[in-house]
């Protein structure tokens, strides 16, 4: 039975970013969106990258090798690099087929920086085994006493994941390791020889 659900993230206090100007004023972001996957949705995060650090090649600074494959997210590695700053907390909400969310983030320091959505199947996000990272060129952080609204289904820019027919995310598997040719030829190689000498 499809169960769905609403994921509510709200943050209490002002969140101030690193070099931002501590003042009385902070920006409110509302964002929602839609998420269609065969896995459960388990964590929603809303959050800006390092400007420094280039979220296309998340895979290939995170990755098992040069080509970008990957064994987990490395979420918390991310964070703790300073790569991505989450805009709020983790939270868990396990179901399954189409699912909503929409959450409220109250911080200062962030006007004009690009936000990103992360989205993991798992309550632990280095646990996930599917995920999507998305953006859009019109997702920027407002003034420090402006509002932000932000529709996932807008979103144009997927370093993983994709948007689907219905403008619902769709989670990636995480990026494993393929076959070279030379293991194939070679594994191919070694089962004509066992076949011949089975002859």
């Amino acid at each position: 039975m499809n169960v769905s659900i609403q994921v509510m993230l709200a943050s209490a206090a002002v969140m101030v970013l690193p070099g931002a100007d501590h003042s009385t004023f902070a920006a409110q972001i509302n964002y929602a969106g839609g998420v269609s996957s065969v896995e459960p949705l388990c964590a929603v995060k809303l959050g800006v990258f390092n400007p420094a650090f280039d979220p296309y090649r998340y895979n290939f600074v995170y990755g098992v090798d040069d080509a970008g494959n990957m064994k987990e997210t490395m979420y918390s590695k991310a964070v703790t690099d300073g790569n991505f700053v989450p805009l709020g907390g983790t939270y868990a909400f396990p179901s399954s087929g189409s699912l909503r969310f929409m959450g409220q983030v109250t911080v200062s320091g962030i006007e004009g920086r690009q936000l990103w959505l992360f989205v993991f199947d798992n309550s632990n996000p280095d646990l996930a085994q599917n995920f999507a990272l998305c953006s859009d060129s019109s997702w920027l952080g407002p003034p420090d006493d402006g509002r932000k609204t932000i529709d996932a289904s807008t979103a144009t820019t997927f370093v993983f994941g994709l948007r689907g027919p219905s403008g619902a995310i769709e989670l990636s598997g995480l990026p494993f390791p393929e076959p070279s040719v030379f293991w194939l030829l070679g594994f191919g190689l070694v089962s004509l020889i066992f076949m011949a000498r089975r002859k």
